[in-house]
């Protein structure tokens, strides 16, 4: 560390310590920003000082319980959001997003059930609405959306409707409108929402009963959830998680995870989550070939570009970037690509020390489609995977090398397919090789088949040529997943 950074974090535990001060009377007037706890517990973290960052975790967990006790719901989702952007996401792991939320979610589902509100009315068993809390295009709304477009292609009989509870990207309102879908948001002409959490939360209840809706499906994100669906938003409820499982409420009557086509129920945190396979394999757009080229001449002509096509947070895992700087650093002639909002500090400390930093190229939000097909090697994180970009690499024949974990594309993809006669029930290294995504069972084997890539290019054409193949078989599979999670959420 730096003298001039040490200065930095110096003065960062000074006002750390004026916080921890002033959130002594937090309960006699609730005056304290615990918003400002955020970036400075996950500077702390990112520093290495992970015990004052988890400090400051627990002064703003106080916080939203104290917000929660006065009945100020308003400021603890706010809190909240603050929250899991700061100190949860920073640990793409099952286990830390449960531990987190366990701290308030019952809470919040305590305050909502206090709420003296009307009773529902039934509304149509055919309408349903999916509920966003931010109108951006990510990996789980376009898997959404492809849900939308399979529905309509099929002609399922359900009015379809879509609605966002805060702010929108500029671009994401006319993907709804092109499908000749009811928007419901409460956006000012800035696209930012004109009311607060939970006036939005209370006034979509309120439109989904005008509209005689009968199933609201929350897609994906765990903050306001709790509070949400306690009330409740519908009279009949779905909670779709396409990443972790930390929120569960009574109120819904399911809770859908993704999960392979053989499975009904996966358990997460000692509850039952009935098993949908996501359609991950988005329609791929044909690359002009000059646009491959403008990337590829970035980099010597020798060059193995290795890539990654994923948020910021899913890089920050020991494993996972211990194996890629293992790989990196044996193997000069390679480059590295990786995207996200913003470069990490632990990440790219990570590539200084071990001397690769000039090798590993960070291109921000980038047209993945793209870069999926323009890259020789598709490197999964893990322990959480890249679903919807692990599949464009695999449409476009780019091999992937996937890992053996819930989470990843071999977890959702290929769990059931163990060989039965393994010992033990495990997964061989020589099974894991011959199965549709190549899957490695451990570090060092990820380590080892990536390397196989990158010596034998005719390998990495074998891999990619099958692993383009599973991707056209599950490309036609997704009428058959999308009717079972209308099925599953109608029930």
């Amino acid at each position: 560390m730096s003298f001039h950074r040490g200065e930095i974090i110096l003065k960062q535990l000074a006002y750390y310590a004026q916080l921890s001060d002033a959130f002594k009377n937090i309960v006699q007037n609730g005056e304290v920003d615990a918003r400002k706890l955020g970036p400075l517990g996950k500077t702390l973290f990112e520093e290495g000082f992970e015990e004052e960052s988890n400090q400051c975790f627990k002064l703003a967990v106080r916080c939203m319980e104290s917000f929660i006790a006065q009945g100020r719901i308003d400021k603890a989702l706010v809190l909240e959001g603050a929250i899991y952007n700061s100190f949860v996401k920073v640990l793409e792991k099952e286990e830390h997003y449960y531990q987190c939320f366990s701290h308030w979610s019952g809470l919040l589902q305590d305050a909502a059930k206090k709420q003296e509100l009307p009773a529902l009315k039934p509304g149509q068993p055919n309408r349903l609405c999916f509920v966003l809390q931010v109108g951006v295009l990510l990996g789980h709304t376009e898997v959404m959306l492809q849900v939308i477009d399979q529905w309509q292609k099929d002609n399922h009989d359900v009015e379809i409707y879509v609605a966002a509870l805060s702010h929108l990207d500029p671009e994401f309102p006319p993907l709804i409108e092109s499908r000749n879908i009811p928007f419901i948001h409460f956006c000012d002409e800035s696209n930012m929402c004109s009311v607060s959490p939970v006036a939005a939360i209370h006034m979509l209840r309120e439109k989904l009963q005008q509209l005689e809706i009968g199933t609201a499906v929350w897609v994906s994100a765990p903050t306001q959830a709790s509070y949400a669906l306690a009330l409740p938003m519908a009279p009949q409820q779905v909670m779709w998680s396409l990443k972790f499982h930390p929120v569960f409420v009574k109120e819904a009557q399911h809770h859908i995870c993704g999960g392979n086509a053989d499975e009904s129920i996966r358990t997460y945190n000692g509850e039952d989550w009935e098993v949908c396979p996501f359609p991950l394999t988005v329609a791929l757009k044909e690359n002009a070939v000059t646009d491959i080229e403008d990337i590829r001449k970035k980099f010597p002509p020798e060059s193995v570009i290795l890539g990654t096509l994923a948020r910021e947070e899913k890089y920050n895992s020991y494993g996972y970037l211990s194996a890629l700087c293992s790989i990196m650093s044996n193997n000069p002639h390679c480059h590295f690509v990786w995207t996200g909002r913003m470069q990490p500090p632990r990440i790219l400390e990570a590539f200084k020390a071990y001397g690769i930093e000039d090798r590993c190229h960070f291109v921000g939000w980038v047209d993945s489609n793209l870069y999926a097909d323009a890259i020789d090697i598709f490197l999964e994180t893990f322990p959480f995977g890249c679903g919807v970009t692990g599949f464009q690499a695999m449409g476009h024949a780019t091999p992937l090398v996937s890992y053996k974990a819930n989470d990843t594309l071999y977890g959702y993809q290929l769990e059931g397919a163990r060989d039965a006669s393994a010992s033990n029930g495990e997964l061989s290294r020589a099974v894991a090789e011959e199965l549709p995504i190549l899957t490695a069972v451990d570090m060092a084997h990820y380590i080892k088949l990536v390397q196989r890539l990158i010596d034998d290019k005719s390998y990495r054409q074998s891999i990619g040529q099958r692993e383009k193949e599973y991707y056209e078989t599950e490309r036609a599979r997704v009428s058959e997943y999308a009717r079972r999670f209308l099925e599953t959420s109608l029930a």
